[in-house]
């Protein structure tokens, strides 16, 4: 049995927020305080959906202790899933209106349907989310029009240019710390 990484376990639940009609899916948004779901996504209706993941027992057990769980009301999400591999959560463990998304290798299953609506949701939280997001795009000038395709051609150029230099400046480096690398076990 292979491990599951978190990280890889976010990629996959923002996918399959895709896939479920969640069109905008953001895996890991930091906002100025509060929840900082694995994943959030909304749909073209409004309706935004959680997926908190978790790799191990441990850490699901210390999700429940956060304010926010305790506190449904003032959490994200209309509709809310955890996604973990097999054996991680039990569905009889799971908060009430919560669904469960089962990872075993390659397929996620739906194990329990979460319940959908304004289940002891604010939008509050939501809405500060959705502010980060577009606060950050302001900052970047996409939203008054300040980045073109032009402009943005540029930014990869340099970035690319940059990139490359460091790669040829690594490269040069890296026969000589092989060379010390060997005296030193000698």
């Amino acid at each position: 049995m292979s491990v599951m990484s978190h990280s890889i376990l976010v990629a996959r639940a923002s996918a399959w927020l895709r896939r479920n009609g969640f069109k905008v899916a953001l895996p890991e948004l930091y906002t100025a305080g509060g929840e900082i779901p694995d994943a959030w996504g909304l749909d073209s209706g409004g309706q935004s959906c959680i997926v908190e993941v978790k790799v191990s027992r441990s850490d699901f057990l210390r999700d429940a202790k956060k304010w926010h769980r305790r506190n449904a009301w003032a959490g994200m999400g209309n509709i809310r899933y955890y996604m973990a591999p097999t054996g991680i959560i039990k569905p009889e463990e799971l908060p009430e209106g919560w669904g469960l998304l089962v990872v075993r290798g390659r397929i996620i299953r739906r194990e329990v349907e979460a319940a959908h609506g304004e289940q002891n949701h604010t939008d509050r939280a939501d809405k500060r989310l959705l502010y980060s997001v577009l606060r950050r795009l302001d900052c970047a000038g996409i939203l008054r029009g300040g980045l073109s395709v032009a402009s943005l051609q540029i930014k990869v150029s340099t970035e690319r240019e940059r990139l490359e230099r460091e790669l040829r400046a690594f490269k040069r480096r890296t026969p000589e710390a092989l060379q010390m690398l060997s005296g030193a076990g000698a």
